[in-house]
């Protein structure tokens, strides 16, 4: 592609300029009570006239509001009208040999009432004839005096990228308007004007900077990389550009302007300045994307949610949907509901730089759950026990079962219960055969031990049915009597507490299947925790607990 020539235009002289004067101050009023006529500066830098701040001639002087420079609008204009004469004018000219650039315009503006004007727009002129609206759009003032006295503080107006008004010599005056309208009544109520200032907050500031250095101009040079021609800007030393008009490009999407042409450094029309003469490049994005969704490998049923991970080329967001019924989808988590095979397709529909990208779709298997079975040792239990009742889990949820044989020992009933006949350890297996959904569990065995009671031991009823059949219906610890010091706790599978007792005694205070807070606990296990003191010393018992309502 054929390069533009990068040229060094200076502007008056060709006298390099250095970094950029500091921005501040250069003219600011104070409004003052009663200044019927033009307004001179309150602060003036050195290096400019005299500024004046004066009424254009549809406008009539009223001093309703003091310390403000204001004045009666002409009631039913609109914006074109009000340029005839409705506005305020501001001239600023540099002295002989001196360069003012102007960089904002900070300003207070007040409405004496809903009647007086609330639209404005200020507007430039350097040859005092033809003037260029700044600023974006017009403004308007909601709010009046009745909200606040003094004035508005209005959002302030850019003036750094008005080319125009940048190293402006001493030959040419700068005439800047505020125009408004909307007036509805001609009365004191249509004031309009610059507010009332304070002692630290003039009312109308102009900031920018002046030199007695002849600025230099430099040459952007827009490379659309096989887009459309974009023309070069001239700018300032030192000074922001605004952006050119985005360049085209059949089959791509622009994305920006670039300092150099391997796109590492995005050049920012907000905030980079012009030093020297440069070429920016244009970025272009291919709209088109693919998608990529890695494979997903079988998964048991009962596993936990797990996140979906494909992405598009593009960098958008995925939608996913599920194809089969046996699974859902919420944003990126999938939830395993049934077994059987599962489809899942990702899409991506594109935006304003990408097209929609061809669905992908993934499946896969969701077979049978793997499980475990928690069986703890409910022993050893007395010879004079009678019987004790087994307790296990499966992580499943499925119901376990147990087996036992050794008939001297104890004997294993259908309801899980060993009844005890003799001393010694029966061996007890717990095992879950699985579903169609679940996988057998390995079976687990346990060694239970029936001894003599001794001195110190309790004798715990691991088994509640508070159904008011008489039988178990409530929590039984035989001989906690003797142990009128105790503590008991009892927690669900979760370990969530859910009673608490100190002085269990199995009758004012008991335990029949309801929390501290009264709430009927439902059907399944649950772990007690027993302390007591025995001898001056705490002992602690723990063990199952089934609930069965």
């Amino acid at each position: 592609m054929k390069k533009y020539l990068l040229l060094i235009v200076c502007y008056l002289c060709l006298l390099s300029f250095g970094a950029k004067s500091q921005v501040s101050t250069l003219l600011s009023w104070n409004t003052a009570t009663g200044t019927s006529g033009a307004h001179l500066a309150t602060f003036n830098d050195p290096n400019l006239e005299i500024a004046v701040l004066s009424r254009g001639p549809s406008l009539t002087y009223n001093n309703s509001s003091s310390n403000s420079y204001v004045a009666l609008f002409p009631i039913g204009q609109d914006k074109a009208a009000s340029k005839a004469g409705a506005y305020f004018e501001v001239t600023i000219k540099a002295k002989p040999g001196y360069f003012v650039s102007l960089s904002a315009i900070d300003a207070i503006l007040r409405r004496a009432s809903t009647t007086s004007p609330g639209n404005y727009r200020w507007a430039y002129s350097i040859d005092g004839v033809n003037f260029t609206e700044v600023g974006s759009d017009d403004v308007f003032i909601s709010r009046t005096a009745a909200d606040n006295n003094n004035g508005e503080v209005q959002p302030t107006i850019d003036l750094g990228n008005v080319m125009d008004l940048q190293y402006v010599p001493s030959t040419t005056t700068i005439t800047l308007r505020l125009y408004a309208w909307g007036a509805t009544a001609a009365v004191s109520s249509s004031n309009f004007g610059i507010g009332k200032f304070t002692a630290t907050t003039p009312s109308l500031i102009f900031k920018g900077f002046v030199v007695n250095t002849a600025p230099v101009q430099y040459t952007v040079t827009f490379d659309s990389k096989g887009g459309t021609p974009v023309a070069a800007k001239k700018q300032f030393n030192n000074l922001q550009i605004t952006p050119p008009v985005e360049p085209t490009r059949t089959d791509y999407v622009f994305a920006g302007w670039y300092k150099d042409e391997a796109y590492t450094a995005l050049w920012d029309f907000s905030s980079d300045i012009v030093s020297g003469d440069i070429t920016l490049y244009a970025k272009w994005n291919d709209p088109r994307q693919t998608i990529n969704f890695p494979a997903i490998a079988d998964i048991g049923y009962g596993s936990a949610p797990f996140e979906l991970t494909a992405t598009a080329t593009s960098g958008l967001p995925i939608t996913y949907e599920a194809l089969t019924s046996n699974i859902s989808i919420t944003g990126t988590t999938v939830t395993i509901l049934n077994t059987g095979p599962a489809t899942i397709r990702a899409t991506q529909l594109g935006n304003a730089d990408y097209n929609a990208a061809t669905p992908v779709e993934v499946s896969f298997n969701v077979v049978k759950g793997t499980q475990t079975i928690s069986f703890e040792n409910p022993g050893p239990f007395s010879r004079y026990a009678g019987e004790a009742t087994l307790t296990a889990t499966s992580s499943s949820g499925l119901p376990v079962m147990f087996s036992a044989y050794e008939p001297t020992v104890a004997l294993l009933t259908d309801d899980n219960k060993l009844i005890i006949k003799g001393l010694g350890t029966i061996k007890v297996t717990a095992s879950q055969a699985g579903n169609e959904l679940y996988l057998p569990a390995s079976p687990v065995e346990q060694n239970v031990l029936i001894q003599t009671a001794g001195k110190s031991q309790l004798l715990v009823i691991q088994a509640l049915s508070p159904n008011g059949d008489g039988i178990n219906d409530v929590f039984i610890i035989e001989g906690i009597k003797a142990y009128p010091e105790n503590q008991l706790k009892i927690v669900n599978r979760s370990g969530q507490l859910v009673y608490e007792q100190k002085g269990y005694n199995n009758e004012q205070v008991v335990f029949a299947g309801k929390s501290n807070g009264g709430d009927k606990l439902p059907d399944g296990t649950y772990y007690y925790s027993l302390a007591y003191k025995q001898n001056n010393q705490w002992v602690q018992k723990k063990g199952y607990l089934f609930i069965k309502n």
